[in-house]
């Protein structure tokens, strides 16, 4: 088997991948079933001699096992302590987060009721503690379940292993740790580097300035992550091999104008590397290309030219060997499988390009550069699509063009940053060019960003039944084109072009036809009220409430991923179960009128920009009629209609439905929050659907399960309604 590592390593990974958020019984089962087809290979002549399959078998039974006594003995265990309150002593990790007021530590666990323990939890507190990363915590803490809001939440901490939350029940003492000199000094390094960015370039632009050098993307507002995200460019805010490429580059070009010798100066760039992936943070993406530069780095000094494809594979192997969950980090998937389609499709095209004649002239070679460029980031893309599919649920076209100079630019931006870092303590920041320099070129990122998420039909939203029916023809289409090209390979060109105009043309109508429906959807926030209408992307948001930790960033993510371009806001009240996430959504969206006669005290000055007129009419607003409602106790309810659907929102329970009309009370949807009027008859209704957390989600459906349809956020996280003309069909429900 000439390339073992290459097997073995994306056999483990691909299968860790899928099963790391599993139950420990499916993933016993799955190790039977892969026992067995170990067993049948060695009894089979046929398939006796196929080494490559036994690897894949033998690392897929190695996968299940490494999982299973993951969750065995490390996860459950710690997943028991739920509801619990414990002493604990930790340490302070520099990861510190501050979201809707609460203030979030992730903390490495040493004991539990003096009991020797090991594993990371997330600390939510009312206010910051008077600490410093690496400090030494104990208190007495209830533990809880975290990302209970959802499933793909939950996994999204599985994988970033953090598995379990806990808040403080009394006093916080923290005390100054002893040693740890080394990740002291690396965290001084990042926040010396923080620091120095932030103050020089405000905003977006310094948080996107300090993603590319060390990966900080939190402090990326969700707008600007949003864009990025639209057009497939998260990966340079996701330090990995092309910030790390990059920087090995810049120090060999140096070294060699230096006069040091080739070997010597890969000798001392093996240290920078190592001191590199401390910096960034040792994320799993930064672990992946750190392995796999210096396995390159190390054939180069020892005369052997390392295998791109086993060098990738061991770095898998290693990785996830030491933690399998980590193979179900978006970040590292996307690492991984971009890096895969470079390696093994550039091998092939970039390779047969260096076998031709060079160009002539001076433009030529530019343009063959460009070209390589190009095709690099199409190998690259192309491999991450299904990742981006499952996750994002979009699949942006611009982003075949877009990172060519999003890269070019990025890397401007990542050199004049850290140069601008050092010469921030030499001169005053009105001097420094090279801040100066990033902060352009960190501006024109987030522009192209801004504008090349705008075209609608480059955006393919796979979420869609239509979308996905199409991105199957697509693959179809090219995998048929690619079987015609081993037979005549001047095929090759025209097989991509026909391949794309026909995803662009298909994508086309069905963006045309999606239009003519109206999408509405009610946002899994926990209990609060936020519903989202969309027809032709004019898009309208009723409320901002929710009292979950990620409620606000569910309705930004909501806009965001249903492709509105033109955004009103109506609030029926100033409670907090309608405005609790009112800043999050003026600041991280581009939103217009806004429909409220009050707002919370200090926001007026959030839309004073902004048009703004009384809740208390009836009006047509991005083509839907919006008749507004008030009982005489002050509580509210809003009714919305057009040709497709026809929806009553009532944030309060206690209503006094005698205040609606008879059009309003033969509303097709009814959407409630925790529970629903009494006296309303709901005998005609197609829907009712409940914005409550999964609590209050289990009395619901013990209470109405069999009299009318409904559905609970709680439960069936968001409930997604599309409507064309009276016919009504529920996604989520």
């Amino acid at each position: 088997m000439p390339r073992p590592f290459t097997v073995i390593g994306l056999t483990v990974f691909f299968a860790c991948a899928l099963l790391y958020d599993k139950s420990s019984k499916v993933i016993v089962i799955c190790l039977a079933v892969f026992t067995i087809a170990l067993a049948v290979c060695f009894f089979m002549k046929k398939l006796r001699n196929n080494r490559v399959l036994q690897a894949a078998l033998i690392s897929c039974c190695v996968s299940c096992i490494l999982l299973f006594g993951y969750n065995t003995f490390y996860y459950e265990p710690v997943v028991s302590l739920c509801s619990h309150e414990c002493e604990i002593s930790a340490v302070i990790s520099e990861k510190y987060e501050e979201k809707h007021g609460s203030h979030y530590y992730i903390i490495k666990v040493n004991s539990v009721n003096n009991e020797k323990a090991d594993f990371n939890a997330r600390l939510k507190l009312n206010k910051p503690l008077d600490a410093n990363a690496f400090d030494v915590l104990e208190a007495k803490v209830r533990f809880f379940s975290i990302g209970s809001l959802s499933e793909e939440s939950a996994a999204y901490y599985k994988a970033q292993n953090v598995f379990i939350g806990a808040s403080p029940e009394g006093k916080v003492s923290c005390q100054a740790s002893q040693g740890m000199a080394v990740r002291k000094l690396i965290h001084s390094v990042r926040q010396f580097i923080d620091g120095s960015i932030t103050r020089s370039i405000p905003g977006d632009k310094g948080a996107l300035t300090l993603s590319l050098i060390l990966g900080r993307s939190d402090k990326l507002s969700q707008k600007s992550y949003n864009s990025l995200k639209n057009i497939g460019a998260t990966h340079i805010i996701c330090v990995s091999g092309f910030h790390l490429s990059l920087w090995c580059g810049l120090l060999l070009f140096v070294f060699q104008k230096a006069k040091i010798k080739r070997k010597a100066a890969v000798a001392l760039t093996i240290p920078f590397v190592l001191v590199f992936m401390l910096i960034s943070g040792m994320t799993y993406s930064v672990l992946r290309a750190g392995i796999m530069t210096i396995v390159t780095l190390c054939g180069v000094i020892i005369s052997r030219r390392a295998d791109s494809l086993n060098s990738l594979g061991m770095a898998l192997t290693g990785l996830c060997c030491i933690n399998p969950f980590s193979a179900g980090n978006v970040g590292f998937q996307l690492s991984c499988l971009s890096t895969l389609g470079m390696i093994v499709l550039s091998q092939y095209f970039l390779q047969k390009n260096e076998k031709e004649k060079p160009a002539n002239g001076a433009v030529k070679p530019i343009i063959q550069k460009v070209k390589n460029s190009f095709l690099t980031t199409c190998f690259a893309i192309l491999f991450t699509v299904p990742v981006t599919m499952s996750v994002f649920g979009t699949v942006n076209l611009t982003a075949f063009i877009s990172n060519i100079p999003v890269i070019l630019l990025a890397q401007v931006c990542m050199i004049s940053g850290i140069a601008g870092t050092f010469l921030n303590i030499f001169l005053p920041v009105k001097y420094n060019i090279a801040m100066f320099l990033s902060n352009v070129s960190a501006r024109v990122v987030l522009k192209i960003a801004y504008c090349l998420e705008k075209p609608g039909f480059l955006l393919l939203r796979v979420n869609e039944k239509d979308s996905a029916l199409i991105l199957c023809a697509f693959f179809l289409l090219l995998s048929l084109g690619l079987v015609l090209v081993y037979k005549n390979k001047k095929m090759l060109k025209m097989t991509v072009a026909v391949s794309f105009v026909f995803l662009l043309i298909c994508n086309l109508g069905c963006r045309i036809i999606s239009d003519s429906y109206t999408t509405l959807r009610v946002l899994n926030i926990g209990n609060g009220t936020a519903v989202l209408l969309n027809k032709n992307s004019h898009g309208l948001l009723i409320g901002c409430g929710g009292d979950t930790a990620f409620s606000g960033m569910n309705e930004v993510n909501a806009v965001s991923e249903s492709g509105i371009r033109e955004l009103s806001l109506i609030l029926p009240d100033d409670s907090p179960a309608c405005c609790s996430n009112l800043k999050t959504v003026l600041s991280e969206t581009e939103s217009g009128i806004v429909i409220a006669d009050s707002v919370p005290h200090g926001y007026e000055v959030l839309i004073k920009e902004r048009d703004k007129l009384p809740f208390s009419q009836g009006r047509q607003i991005n083509g839907f009629f919006v008749i507004s409602f008030r009982d005489s106790a002050g509580r509210t309810a809003v009714f919305v209609d057009n040709s497709d659907i026809s929806a009553l929102i009532i944030p309060d329970y206690m209503f006094d439905v005698s205040a609606l009309p008879d059009s309003a009370k033969a509303a097709a949807v009814l959407i409630c929050r925790v529970d629903c009027p009494r006296i309303l008859s709901m005998n005609n209704l197609s829907l009712v659907a409940f914005q409550a957390d999964n609590k209050r989600a289990g009395a619901l459906y013990s209470e109405l399960n069999g009299n009318v349809p409904f559905a609970v956020t709680g439960v069936s996280g968001d409930i997604i309604i599309t409507a064309s003309d009276g016919n009504i069909s529920v996604d989520g429900g």
